[in-house]
């Protein structure tokens, strides 16, 4: 069998087995971003259509917000319903997962300035690259956001092929599926973690396409945010909905 023919089946087994969704919707998750990718790089032959796409305020950012604040509210769910039900460490992790979405939603949206037209404040306007109502175009904190970013993207994409391995061991993980993303949501994060690891260290200047396709990126990453939230969330409700012994 080859390590291809071997990566579908996993994906397979983990989307029937883990958390009862198709196998097909499962191989389109784990393909849309690397598809989604090389799509929107396409879009650069058309300098107005890959404008639309990637800039400030326009498609990709939209979304972005879409998936952060999904994220969010689910999170928000999931940590409330875990409390109650005595799991108090997770319930406090969710609750932090819940609270960094609504930041970095309002971080995407300049906190509604844009919206609401009102001016930046003088010394933030001093120290923001972009001159605006936000953190993180902050230098010193930009770097720290990217970091997290590529932690993150990292945990994501090799969290799910580590966790089969660590079972192999005899180690009981029965919850370790509140805290480790799915392997078909793996590229997602992939696609993250490659995009901030080669800006540290390959494209470090800040050339047009390259900081726009970042944009992409970061949609990657809030969707497979919000897909890992709402699956969590299916299988704590599966879990009530099971009868007891």
């Amino acid at each position: 069998m080859t390590r291809g023919e071997d990566l579908v089946g996993r994906l397979g087994r983990t989307a029937i087995e883990g958390w009862r969704i198709p196998p097909l919707l499962a191989a389109a998750l784990f393909l849309f971003p690397l598809v989604g990718g090389v799509a929107v790089a396409g879009t650069r032959v058309s300098r107005s259509l890959f404008h639309f796409i990637t800039d400030e305020d326009s498609l990709l950012e939209w979304a972005q917000v879409v998936g952060y604040m999904t994220a969010a509210v689910i999170g928000f769910v999931i940590s409330s319903r875990l409390w109650r039900s005595g799991d108090r460490w997770p319930a406090v992790a969710w609750l932090a997962f819940g609270i960094g979405c609504v930041f970095v939603t309002g971080e995407e949206v300049s906190w509604g300035q844009r919206i609401f037209h009102y001016s930046t404040p003088e010394p933030l306007k001093e120290i923001n690259r972009q001159g605006e109502a936000t953190i993180h175009n902050i230098r010193t904190v930009l770097n720290g956001f990217n970091t997290i970013l590529l932690v993150g993207g990292l945990y994501g994409a090799v969290a799910g092929f580590v966790l089969p391995r660590i079972r192999a061991t005899g180690r009981s993980l029965e919850r370790a599926w509140l805290f480790v993303p799915p392997l078909f949501l793996s590229s997602a994060f992939a696609v993250v973690f490659v995009y901030k690891f080669s800006r540290f260290v390959v494209f470090r200047s800040s050339r047009y396409t390259i900081v726009r396709m970042g944009e992409w990126a970061e949609l990657c990453f809030a969707l497979a945010l919000a897909a890992f939230a709402i699956l969590v969330y299916r299988r704590l409700h599966a879990e009530k909905e099971l009868p007891q012994s």
